[in-house]
């Protein structure tokens, strides 16, 4: 019976190469034989044997040659192929003398390339087949023929094809199982490469390998994010601010980490360089992280240091504040206060609220809550902060007129209650300053994309405008510009955008001041 179990596809290269033998061997044959017919190879005994088995021989190879290019080769014509092979090969051996002419010993390279294409019980039982015609023509001949006995080189033969099949067997079932531990290693690593491509695509760390020149090699989504490059964007070499912090740590190797601010998202990024050992071209790793979670840790920690401290200090100062308070309202109510002693009591109570607005905005602070952000239509919750805030201040402010320029489906990831408050306070304080300079409480609010990634909201004022000595310092808890402020407003509405992965900046427009607040993009990896 027959065994099928030649994958053809596999072997499509060592069948090539065999065709190949035999069609060089088929053009020696042909050459010897066919180049001068009036000088026949010495010792044919039987030429038209010869040439009809070389005419088989040519047909077999390219009928063979003609099934694989038209992929119609399979299994079973293979094992056909080499008993017909066999058989033909005889048949030269035959009509050249016999074992003697040594063309018997042709039929082990047959037997050799089936023991590699066929399966052991197909080999076997093509060298069987040679030794047959082999061992069974040399006793006929030695019959029929007045020649010298052959039987020792023909049981050599004969031996040498069952010899060659089953070494060639052993040595193609070791290499199959080694192939099969090669295949079962590189599926292995495969697995494994595809798992830590997974961890670096999916790890908040930005990752970039580059050259010494700063070819990038590798970088994964997180470092794509970071350094704000598009999806889909090629990317060739660093950018220029990341490209001057590499040349800097290719002179001094020793160099610890370096901080740098990104332009494109306004984010500190920390970066750090280690050189690949291990690899050829002496390749640079680069890890890239975002300090905005760390800093939040750390203002986490600073604001229960804070709150502890505060807390201790209010206790103590509001109930001898509630007290003088108190007591000034008590004089002040007194029929025997004159007009000079009435306005020093103003003065005392109008310094003791505002005491009491600076421990509410430090106990505020300090009792600041984690950020529980979620994405929000940015257009509708600039609507809703702007309905509330005319509504509520209405009385202090006549005449509220804020227009907001929005652009439609925009979205952003923050705490709602909290960049309430921020808005809140910079309305605030927009509208109390163009209502002194221009007798009307207006506001212009903007919001849009930043290069169409990250959302902003600007509140612009119709004041006097910032000083540029003053626009570094207005974040600075306990710096007003206005002598009835706290200073506390604008360093909470700061410590509260960074807790939601925001940035607040002054920008410099055409008239009065602005105050743009910039988003993190609504997907962007990890949880504020």
């Amino acid at each position: 019976m027959i065994s099928t179990s030649l994958n053809i596809e596999e072997q499509r290269i060592p069948i090539i190469l065999f065709n190949i033998y035999r069609a060089v061997l088929a053009f020696i044959f042909i050459l010897i034989v066919f180049v001068d017919v009036n000088t026949p190879l010495q010792g044919i005994q039987q030429p038209d044997l010869l040439r009809w088995s070389l005419g088989f021989y040519t047909l077999s190879i390219g009928l063979t040659i003609w099934l694989q290019v038209t992929s119609k080769l399979n299994s079973i014509l293979i094992f056909y192929t080499f008993f017909i092979d066999i058989i033909l090969l005889m048949s030269i051996m035959i009509a050249t003398g016999g074992v003697q002419s040594g063309f018997g010993t042709l039929v082990v390279v047959d037997i050799a390339a089936c023991s590699i294409l066929l399966s052991r019980r197909n080999s076997i039982f093509l060298a069987a087949l040679a030794c047959s015609i082999i061992v069974y023509w040399e006793i006929f001949s030695s019959f029929t023929h007045t020649q010298t006995e052959q039987y020792v080189r023909a049981a050599l033969i004969g031996l040498s094809c069952f010899a060659t099949a089953i070494l060639m067997q052993y040595i193609v079932s070791r290499a199959k199982k080694s192939q099969a531990i090669a295949l079962k290693h590189k599926k292995l690593v495969t697995d494994l490469t595809l798992i830590n491509n997974s961890i670096v695509e999916r790890i908040r760390t930005g990752i970039v390998v580059c050259s010494k020149k700063g070819e990038i090699r590798t970088i994964n989504v997180a470092a794509r994010t970071l350094l704000n490059f598009k999806k889909g964007e090629y990317l060739t070499y660093l950018p220029s601010e990341l490209h001057t912090l590499f040349n800097q740590w290719l002179k001094h190797t020793s160099s610890h980490s370096e901080v740098f601010k990104s332009q494109a998202q306004s984010i500190e990024l920390q970066v750090n360089f280690t050189q690949l050992k291990d690899n050829q071209a002496n390749d640079i790793l680069i890890f890239i992280e975002d300090l905005t979670h760390i800093q939040q840790q750390a203002q986490q920690l600073k604001l229960a240091s804070l709150g502890q401290f505060t807390a201790a200090i209010a206790h103590e100062i509001r109930n001898p504040l509630g007290a003088i308070s108190h007591a000034t309202q008590l004089l002040a109510e007194s029929e025997h206060i004159d007009g000079s002693d009435a306005r020093l009591l103003e003065i005392t109570q109008t310094h003791c609220l505002r005491m009491n607005d600076i421990i509410e905005n430090i106990l505020q602070l300090s009792r600041r809550s984690q950020s529980q952000p979620y994405v929000i239509d940015l257009k509708e919750w600039l609507n809703t902060i702007c309905d509330e805030f005319t509504q509520y201040n209405h009385k202090d402010l006549s005449d509220i007129q804020i227009q907001i320029n929005c652009e439609d489906d925009l979205s952003i990831r923050v705490d709602q209650s909290q960049m309430k408050q921020v808005m809140h306070n910079l309305m605030q304080n927009g509208l109390r300053y163009s209502q002194q300079k221009t007798g009307n409480a207006k506001l212009t609010i903007n919001a849009g994309l930043i290069k169409d990634q990250q959302p902003f909201v600007e509140v612009i004022d119709f004041g006097k405008g910032i000083e540029p000595d003053e626009a570094h310092r207005l974040f600075e808890p306990f710096y007003t510009t206005d002598h009835n402020g706290t200073g506390l407003g604008l360093y909470i509405s700061k410590e509260l955008c960074e807790s939601n992965q925001a940035n607040i900046e002054i920008i410099t427009p055409h008239v009065g001041g602005c105050f743009r607040i910039t988003f993190s993009h609504p997907m962007r990896l990890g949880n504020i």
